[in-house]
């Protein structure tokens, strides 16, 4: 059930922010290939395993239903079945993974023996992210709002508007102030623990998810192949490096514990990315390792129990700039 809605009202805007084409360099390396394409956000347990929704492609909705998960030694297995367009997914302390499904709307909840339930419905879903007191926020994409969700399925809108333009990407700091990413103009927002809203720099492109990892935001430029870092003084730097990899639509995107690597999925081709954020580059130097690093296999059918957003295929790159997401 839904309780009475509770909006943040103060929005406060970052100044002018310096947007750097050529400031750093990471190593960037393929982790695994997965199954399909059209794949959306990324998450890991406790235990480094890596979970990629697969979303799947638009026709009259999204026709993915899985949420596939990549073991360290690279083995492909199916975590989830049966969903709907699955975006964010996320772990509780209990090691409960949540899903978003975009089609209906359903917050799917599948527990460490594979068992389904829906936990809640809203208007749509987007990403996931979930506190260390097990509370879950969920982006609603069509609503412009963030919902706080209790593992009783209680709904409680937390912040509509205000900014809000097709949200999808959320992300915690160590502070678990919430961050959360427009999809449709890329502004990224911050709450703290008091509920103050800021606005803290925009990234210049459409955004598919957003993580943090030291004291830093970083984004998926989806239609233009870039990722993208930002401080929170707002100043934004594209991630130099990337530029060699062939990204094809960089989507999910999350990061390690102690904040030294990226994994980004794709919706344009099928690769799982890891970047390294230790392992920096000459700016001039072009060579960037794409080694596979673990081996790779096909799904397996016993794997436990069994973000984003584009037109199907070469479309990714006409999304700048011309809508409101037609699902």
């Amino acid at each position: 059930m839904r309780s009475s809605k509770c909006f943040i009202s103060t929005c406060i805007l970052a100044p002018f922010m310096a947007i750097s084409t050529m400031s750093w360099a990471a190593e960037v390396s393929t982790y695994a290939v997965l199954p399909a394409g059209n794949n959306d956000s990324v998450t890991l347990d406790t235990s480094g395993n890596v979970y990629v929704s697969h979303t799947g492609s638009y026709v009259s909705e999204y026709n993915g239903t899985l949420v596939y998960q990549v073991a360290s030694d690279g083995t492909i297995t199916e975590k989830a079945e049966n969903l709907s367009g699955p975006l964010g997914n996320d772990f509780d302390s209990l090691g409960n993974l949540y899903i978003s499904n975009f089609n209906s709307g359903d917050i799917t909840k599948v527990t460490p023996e594979g068992e389904s339930s829906l936990l809640a419905t809203l208007d749509s879903g987007g990403g996931i992210v979930i506190n260390s007191n097990d509370e879950i926020f969920v982006a609603s994409y069509y609503g412009n709002a963030i919902y706080q969700l209790n593992s009783q399925g209680d709904v409680h809108t937390l912040l509509q508007g205000n900014g809000l333009d097709g949200p999808v990407g959320l992300a915690l700091d160590e502070d678990e102030n919430l961050y959360i990413g427009n999809y449709n103009n890329g502004k990224v927002f911050q709450i703290d623990s008091d509920l103050n809203i800021n606005q803290i720099g925009q990234i210049p492109t459409v955004t598919g998810y957003i993580t943090y990892a030291s004291g830093d935001i970083y984004a998926t430029g989806l239609n233009v192949d870039k990722i993208y870092k930002m401080s929170m003084g707002g100043d934004v730097e594209e991630l130099v490096g990337t530029e060699n990899t062939q990204f094809s639509g960089p989507n999910g995107i999350t990061a390690s514990t102690d904040g030294t690597l990226l994994y980004v999925s794709e919706y344009g081709g099928n690769v799982l990315h890891l970047i390294d954020l230790t392992k920096t580059n000459d700016n001039d130097d072009d060579s960037s390792d794409n080694s596979a690093l673990p081996p790779t296999s096909a799904p397996s059918s016993s794997g436990g129990g069994s973000m984003l957003f584009a037109l199907a295929g070469l479309l990714l790159m006409n999304f700048a700039g011309k809508r409101k997401l037609t699902k």
